[in-house]
């Protein structure tokens, strides 16, 4: 069996923070050259990633990944994966909506077979996802070997059980646990830590370095920090609800007291389900329950009202069934008296934890965290029974994740000398989680897959890498600058010549195309448009060189006051370089680097949305900048197959240009990838009014409307085979 507190393990460079929670995951890094540690972006560049997995036919999804999936085919996805980890077998089989759960095992449809896997190799798989996240990560660049030494935060009441299947299932993905550590304990970390890291001590003989060599000196205005400062944290997620009381002093933080219980933003969210469940059976005939599909939907609205009530006093919850859609209106004061019992329980356990507390010690500052404490009828219960308004002062999603490298970095690196004491904590007696040879065949079957991921990837890179050369080319036959690079007679051999690769992708769009294929396909048309073409890419090969030249030269280019670039204050500094961002991002797309390109679009999105009192034209200059941006993240998205980030950036680019056609193009592509055919067929028939005769609208709507056929006829066969 495993135990699960490893022995602490010498000093490391770096240490990973993962806050593993229910609904999402946030992943950072602990350095010894930066004093708060930095969040760790995913694959598609957002801070957080959902916790969930889907399965297909020849790999796994991850995140966002899964998320489009899931909503098509919740049999084949496993979602709020921490939750499954050290419980019962009833628990599991007691999950809405329900998985294919038997004997210790979650079956799934995976490789053209059902699969069975344990949670904590479900786990496992997630865990493999963030530590590739890591490795993508520009503060690991530099490294030799990954960064493997993690901090994993469990939720406040957690088992031991609990505890050592989350160790087992980071020691599966190949991850090395320096600590697990409660979520309030690395909340007052942080809190700890940013307070005090001005005053951060020099490095002494006992300290290997402190937290951060450019720690600037005390400023001799600064009033004289109290002697012990005592903040009660409390933290509401999707499951979870806990308070600490944490007191502060210089150089020190000492967990006094806790309390938890098992409610949290999902619980408020069955109240507005079961309301629409039975709103829909009655008036409409319709049987959420009867199918996942329908309940994962049901559960994605019911979750959205409640955040819509949070800043507004009556929202519509809407839903769609197969032959309608539903507004339900829902009003706060409706929802406020459905969760009277939940705040009921709430109250009563903050008025326990009050008692535990010493009565010497005087409360100075309540700090919430957790996206179920900005529901206003949970805030106002915390604030009257503490008495004092509520700070918020910490990021309310991103803290704990950072706390968890920090609380590593404390407990293990020797660069920082910040001390945690949790008088809370209680050791664990006794051997939990699986055993060395279990640890070994689940690891082993881990490999076996990911080898199957990384041949899936691999396979879709070559063909990203041939559609990007293929149509890159095709532009350059129209380019001006490269008039002079051929004739007519070799501009329409080459033409007719891509033109028969571009319809070979068409027809080889499925996963039995081999890498080989791929390979050689590409290897084949570059040869071929280089002997019908051969200046064009001495041309392009120059410009290259030359791209790489000024980068080298800009590298090593020592940072002067003439070359130092200021931050952007007016509008039109803003605008101009949120269109320098803009171009960079366009370059590192044709680059085929999509992680960075989103980065760069994001960047200067941030910038257009910090302006304000715009005039007219510099408004309709930021519009059109925005709706840019917006379409070409959609346009990454779409190369990374993260088709429910593709239908948001898009969504966000038509509240601009209603009628935009390319956004419309690529939520009806994002659509039909998901076999939402319905909802494609009018994104792509809007955009084929918008932008007639385009082929590929076109072609992609008939795709759709064949589909939507097929679907029919199976349905009629059905039917016709039900009343026979």
């Amino acid at each position: 069996g495993q135990t699960n507190e490893p022995p602490p393990p010498p000093p490391f460079p770096h240490i990973v923070g993962i806050d593993f929670g229910s609904q999402k995951i946030v992943v950072s890094l602990a350095s010894p050259d930066v004093r708060i540690p930095v969040i760790v972006r995913n694959d598609i560049s957002d801070l957080q990633t959902p916790n969930i997995i889907a399965f297909n036919a020849e790999q796994r999804l991850i995140g966002e990944n899964a998320k489009g999936r899931a909503s098509v085919h919740p049999e084949c996805s496993v979602s709020q994966v921490s939750c499954l980890l050290g419980q019962t077998n009833d628990y599991i089989k007691s999950l809405k909506p329900p998985l294919n759960f038997e004997d210790g095992h979650i079956k799934v449809p995976y490789c053209d077979k059902e699969s069975s896997f344990r949670p904590v190799q479900i786990a496992a798989m997630i865990f493999k996802r963030l530590g590739k996240y890591v490795d993508h990560s520009n503060d690991t660049q530099d490294e030799t070997t990954p960064v493997r030494h993690c901090s994993i935060t469990a939720p406040s009441g957690s088992t031991p059980q609990q505890r050592a299947e989350i160790v087992n299932a980071a020691q599966i993905a190949g991850f090395n646990v320096v600590s697990i550590v409660s979520e309030h304990v690395a909340v007052a970390t942080l809190y700890g830590l940013k307070r005090s890291v001005a005053d951060a001590p020099t490095p002494t003989a006992t300290t290997t370095t402190s937290v951060s060599t450019t720690t600037p000196p005390p400023d001799n205005n600064t009033p004289p920090e109290e002697t012990q400062r005592n903040v009660v944290f409390v933290d509401m997620g999707h499951t979870h609800f806990s308070a600490s009381l944490a007191s502060f002093e210089k150089g020190k933080v000492t967990i006094q007291a806790e309390c938890n219980t098992l409610i949290g933003g999902s619980n408020f969210d069955s109240y507005i389900y079961d309301y629409a469940c039975d709103i829909i059976k009655q008036k409409y005939d319709f049987d959420v329950n009867k199918s996942a599909r329908y309940v994962v939907r049901l559960q994605a609205a019911a979750e959205k009202a409640k955040n819509n009530l949070s800043t507004l006093k009556e929202t519509d919850l809407t839903y769609a069934t197969p032959d309608q859609d539903i507004k339900i209106p829902i009003s706060r004061a409706q929802f406020e008296s459905w969760v009277q019992p939940l705040i009921s329980k709430i109250k009563a356990l903050l008025d326990t934890f009050i008692t535990k507390i010493d009565k010497t010690i005087t409360i100075h500052q309540v700090e919430v965290i957790g996206g179920g404490t900005r529901i206003p009828i949970v805030s106002s219960i915390i604030e009257s029974v503490f008495g004092m308004a509520l700070s918020h002062g910490l990021d309310s999603t991103l803290s704990v994740g950072i706390g968890a490298a920090a609380y590593g970095a404390a407990i293990t690196t020797g660069y920082t000398s910040y001390v945690v004491e949790d008088k809370t904590k209680t050791t664990d007696e006794g051997v939990f989680g699986f055993s060395q040879e279990a640890l070994e065949q689940f690891i082993k079957i881990e490999n076996e897959l990911t080898a199957i991921d990384d041949l899936v990837e691999r396979r879709a890179k070559l063909r990203n890498d041939l559609e990007s050369f293929v149509y890159a080319t095709k532009s350059h036959l129209i380019e001006a600058k490269f008039a002079d690079c051929f004739d007519e007679k070799s501009k329409e051999e080459l033409g007719k010549e891509l033109q028969s690769y571009a319809l070979w992708l068409e027809d080889s769009a499925d996963h039995t195309t081999s890498v080989e294929e791929y390979t050689q396909k590409l290897a084949t048309a570059k040869e071929t448009a280089t002997k019908i073409a051969p200046k064009l890419f001495e041309r392009l090969d120059e410009i290259e060189k030359e791209k790489a030249r000024a980068k080298a030269e800009a590298a090593t280019a020592a940072p002067t006051a003439t070359n130092k670039k200021s931050k952007p204050k007016t509008n039109q500094q803003k605008l101009e370089a949120a269109a320098s961002k803009k171009e960079h991002g366009n370059k590192l797309f044709v680059d085929l680097d999509y992680y960075n390109a989103i980065r760069r679009y994001t960047q200067a999105l941030e910038l257009l949305k910090s302006m304000f009192d715009e005039k007219p034209e510099q408004k309709e200059e930021s519009n059109k900048l925005k709706v840019q941006c917006y379409l070409n993240i959609a346009g990454c998205l779409l190369k990374e197959k993260a088709y429910q980030k593709v239908i948001e950036n898009c969504k966000l680019a038509l509240e601009i240009e209603p009628d935009n056609a390319k956004a419309l193009f690529r939520r009806g592509q994002a659509y039909y990838e998901i076999k939402e055919y319905e909802l494609a067929r009018e994104d792509l028939t809007r955009a084929d009014i918008a932008m007639p005769n385009n082929k590929q609208i076109v072609q992609l709507l008939n795709n759709t409307k064949k589909q939507i056929s097929i679907i029919q006829e199976k349905e009629k066969k059905m039917y016709s085979k039900m009343f026979s």
